[in-house]
């Protein structure tokens, strides 16, 4: 980034990024209601796709990986005793996936411009779309995820890591089957650039 900025600038952006993050998580959470989440259809949908019994079609029973994650975190908050662990690990790993989204379009997105404001522009408006995602919705870990995988995916691209792709790829199919996306990008940039 800006070689110029100081220390307490980058503490205002984080700040930024955070509170853009919560508004969005905040949003979504008001919407659904603390019941819904904390022992409603969130979690009898998470405990269905754990046991393989998801009453969704294929192929929401090949999208393991965040299911696992977020079943890592529910089973900590269990064994530490918090009171509402469903509700906690729900709502503190989609804070931490937006966390990651933000800070990744940042970085991404000077890839095009050194206008900070231009760039926190760009995630305010992220944010406001994602605070609109709650209809017929869950938190949606996979398709946060799916977002990191393709920020992460773009960025390796752009620097002309190609390689980097095999094991992006081999972690974002186990989290959603639209990682399949994600070489047939790296194929257009290899044409492009041809």
């Amino acid at each position: 980034l800006d070689p110029v900025m100081d220390k307490k600038s980058y503490l205002l952006w984080g700040l930024a990024l955070l509170l853009v993050s919560f508004f969005a998580l905040y949003a979504h959470i008001h919407e659904r209601g603390f019941l819904y989440i904390n022992g409603g259809n969130q979690v009898l949908r998470h405990e269905a796709r754990l046991s393989g019994e998801s009453p969704f079609f294929n192929p929401w029973q090949y999208r393991i990986l965040s299911t696992w994650a977020v079943e890592a975190h529910v089973t900590a908050y269990e064994k530490m005793g918090v009171p509402t662990p469903y509700y906690s690990a729900f709502t503190h790993f989609r804070f931490v996936e937006q966390i990651i989204i933000f800070v990744l379009c940042f970085f991404y997105f000077h890839r095009f411009t050194r206008n900070h404001l231009l760039a926190l522009t760009g995630i305010v408006l992220l944010g406001y779309a994602m605070s609109y995602s709650v209809s017929a919705s869950d938190l949606s870990f996979d398709t946060y995820m799916d977002m990191i995988f393709f920020l992460v995916a773009f960025m390796v691209l752009e620097r002309g890591r190609s390689l980097w792709i095999i094991p992006i790829c081999a972690l974002a199919a186990a989290n959603r089957e639209t990682a399949i996306l994600i070489p047939a990008f790296a194929g257009v940039l290899a044409v492009k650039s041809w």
